[in-house]
């Protein structure tokens, strides 16, 4: 409210009405509408009349004065809080994750690309692996002969990892500690409560940031704390991670337990960044089928040339896209790309098995359609 505004409603306040101020008719007691009438004098009942109407006028105009400043001030505090939520640059995000993809490409080449020591290792039907990799391989691709192919085991064991990430950390607040301990749960349920609308999801997202705001607040006063609870569910899930992948392990160096608990907490970190802002940030993980599309995928490093066509095999890591940019919710930039290998499979794949290794067809990709992605 300006200081214009004001002055003008104090103005219409302190004027006072004609009609409540009774005035002694003119000595000439002429009715000429042209020529308005005039006070000559006021009885001490009117005069005593007007000081109190105007008594009366002033106390309303202090106490409205009052109620604007106390408006004004609630208005600008609401006005400004989308400018208290935390502002990430896109160059920012885009780097968090692109970091993340390396390190996760990084460990599934030192550790699963290569001929299995072994030999040909059983997959056991709705196993972890196969349950979170699910949708990632072309329906017509068998994940467990694929697992088989030197070539092919890192990519799986790349995509699996993204999807843990995508299920089991992304807005599940792994970084709040003992605080997030059940939000992951309370934001899912009410992010299924709003519909799909602009409207909607704004006021979703409001409240979204508005609780990771009011979390971080809490921690800067009570000092984060990292529960040996906590420490422990992620043990777990590394511990799961681990044994799901081990048998296709193909290097003895180095410790992946490690590597995949520097992974999770990177990806912990990285959720912990998209949690404050305003905007929206959400992946976009599709299944592997059609097309190469170059507005919303791109290719990974060394694998063809992008004017090829051919069918999508796998989908290594996701997209991620973000909603809202300076408050506008009605547009979606896509901010990083689903990275997928172009070279596609055809004919008898069973050609690219190593030698000495028989490829049985057990377990097809349509054997782990009907698994529900935790």
């Amino acid at each position: 409210m300006t200081d214009h505004d004001e002055n003008e409603i104090i103005e219409t306040i302190e004027r006072v009405p004609a009609q409540e101020v009774p005035l002694q008719s003119t000595s000439l007691g002429t009715e000429n509408p042209q020529q308005p009438s005039r006070v000559d004098s006021l009885t001490p009942d009117q005069h005593s009349m007007l000081s109190l109407s105007l008594k009366k006028r002033t106390e309303q105009r202090d106490m409205y004065k009052a109620r604007y400043q106390v408006l004004a001030t609630k208005l600008n505090k609401l006005t400004s809080q989308g400018r208290e939520f935390l502002q990430v640059d896109d160059s920012r995000v885009i780097e968090l994750v692109e970091s993340l993809r390396v390190k996760i490409w990084k460990f599934s080449l030192h550790h699963y690309e290569g001929n299995l020591a072994r030999g040909r290792v059983h997959l056991p039907d709705r196993c972890f692996l196969a349950v979170y990799t699910a949708h990632t391989l072309r329906s017509d691709m068998i994940l467990e002969d694929y697992l088989q192919i030197p070539d092919w085991c890192p990519r799986i064991i790349e995509a699996f990892l993204w999807r843990i990430i995508v299920k089991r950390i992304s807005n599940d607040f792994w970084w709040a500690g003992i605080a997030g301990s059940n939000m992951g749960k309370v934001h899912a349920d009410m992010k299924k409560s709003f519909q799909q609308t602009t409207a909607e999801i704004q006021t979703f997202q409001a409240w979204s940031a508005t609780t990771s705001k009011l979390i971080h607040d809490a921690q800067k006063r009570n000092e984060p704390t990292w529960s040996g609870r906590d420490t422990e569910v992620l043990d777990d899930l590394v511990a799961e991670i681990h044994n799901a992948i081990h048998p296709y392990r193909t290097s003895k160096n180095g410790d992946p337990r490690k590597s995949i608990q520097e992974i999770l907490h990177a990806a912990i970190a990285l959720d912990e960044e998209l949690s404050q802002p305003l905007a929206q940030f959400e992946w976009e993980f599709p299944r592997a089928e059609g097309t190469f599309d170059p507005k919303q995928m791109e290719l990974a490093k060394g694998d063809g040339d992008p004017s090829e066509e051919g069918p999508i095999s796998i989908v290594i890591s996701p997209g991620l896209k973000k909603r809202g940019r300076s408050g506008d919710f009605e547009n979606v930039d896509l901010l990083v790309p689903t990275k997928l290998p172009l070279k596609t499979v055809t004919g008898d794949y069973r050609a690219l098995l190593p030698r000495g290794i028989v490829a049985r067809v057990t377990f097809g990709f349509n054997a782990y359609r009907g698994a529900l992605m935790p």
